[in-house]
């Protein structure tokens, strides 16, 4: 590159990051220098016509990941994410949230880098906060506390959030955040959590709707939620979770109970679990979803009492094949039924409790059999013995 082409560089980069390169290293890099070109030639994507602009930033955000990801030493990588961060620092919101979204799925990023992005504004930071494999659990209470609710229900929206993490989130008692937070199926609320978003829940019904169905959620503590809740959401109750008429109130309770005793009782469904599932049925919102979500929930015997309407096989023979170690009979059901092996797998991993009530860990050679079995079960066998089994229920 010649003189002016760095003095270029130097203003777009600033003269500091310029100058502490070892610029023979970089020349020597078939790679680098060439992607530096065309970061300089590209820098004044704002002096565009804003309808050119979203191709030239999809441009630019490819020419720095292409930077970051050149086979370079520890130290020229330092002085590569300085640059980039630089530039970043002068850069048009849609050029930061483009990097930002393409970032948040990678492995391979420099932390400062990502950090960098996760501290912007929130809409930049977005997927960054909800994705990034690079962040941990210290790096999201260290932002959940240096910034606002933006950031904080980006974070709650995360897989598979740990209790410290979630209390953080709690204690800001921002309401958007407590509700992301209790729809997020993978995070395990705290008990701390669960105290916090039931006093707000009082206070707001977009919260208590997702907070009454959480398996943390104490039977009590439930009861009273449910006792201040207003007649528009025990109507949303009925029609999401099949609660049928009058016995919606018996119903929230069945549910509280079924989360609390699921160690201790047979998982049997109760005759208006069965109702519940029937009328599902006949409103159409009896699927793979529906039963996914029960047994997420840790509601098995609910889970039981769907899979017999789906399924026309009787509840204790239900019952019966989810109890089997090796998952034959759930490998055959859900074969004949046209249910896909991941659904399947989902389905008994899920059930474990069944088998073994004290920790519900998932034997792997268990594991294994199962899915093994679901392979080598034909379709036309699986659904005779599907016929078989729906006969015995109607006798």
């Amino acid at each position: 590159m010649t003189n002016h082409g760095w003095d270029e560089l130097e203003k777009i980069f600033g003269q500091g990051l310029i100058m502490n390169m070892d610029l023979d290293l970089l020349e020597r890099s078939p790679e680098v220098m060439p992607l530096l070109v065309r970061l300089h030639d590209m820098q004044r994507a704002d002096k565009l016509p804003r309808c050119e602009r979203k191709e030239t930033y999809s441009e630019l955000s490819n020419v720095m990941l292409d930077l970051l990801q050149v086979n370079l030493e520890p130290g020229e990588k330092e002085l590569i994410t300085d640059v980039l961060i630089g530039l970043m620092r002068q850069a048009e919101i849609d050029l930061r949230k483009a990097l930002a979204d393409r970032l948040s799925v990678m492995e391979d990023i420099p932390l400062r880098m990502v950090l960098h992005l996760a501290n912007d504004e929130p809409i930049v930071a977005d997927n960054i906060l909800r994705e990034s494999p690079i962040l941990q659990e210290m790096d999201l209470i260290y932002i959940v506390k240096s910034h606002g609710p933006g950031h904080w229900q980006s974070i709650a929206r995360r897989q598979y959030i740990g209790g410290q993490l979630v209390d953080v989130l709690a204690e800001t008692k921002d309401l958007e955040t407590a509700i992301t937070l209790s729809e997020n199926e993978t995070a395990e609320l705290t008990e701390n959590a669960v105290e916090i978003f039931a006093d707000m829940a009082k206070h707001s019904e977009a919260l208590a709707k997702p907070l009454l169905v959480r398996k943390e959620l104490p039977k009590g503590m439930a009861k009273k939620l449910y006792a201040v809740v207003g007649h528009e959401l025990k109507k949303s109750l009925e029609k999401e979770y099949g609660f049928t008429g009058n016995y919606i109130s018996e119903e929230i309770a069945d549910l509280v109970l079924e989360f609390e005793e699921a160690d201790t009782r047979n998982f049997m469904p109760s005759v208006r679990q069965i109702t519940n599932a029937e009328a599902m049925k006949s409103h159409g919102s009896l699927d793979i979803d529906s039963m996914m979500r029960v047994l997420r929930r840790g509601q098995i015997a609910s889970f039981i009492a769907q899979f017999s309407v789906h399924s026309g096989m009787s509840a204790q023979t239900v019952h019966d094949i989810l109890a089997q170690e090796k998952g034959q009979g759930l490998a055959i059901a859900c074969k004949a039924l046209g249910i896909s092996k991941p659904d399947f797998m989902s389905f008994f991993l899920l059930s474990n409790k069944i088998r073994y009530p004290g920790d519900g860990i998932v034997d792997q050679a268990e594991l294994g059999s199962a899915l093994g079995y679901y392979d080598r079960v034909e379709y036309a066998r699986a659904q005779k013995i599907l016929q078989a089994s729906q006969e015995d229920a109607i006798k």
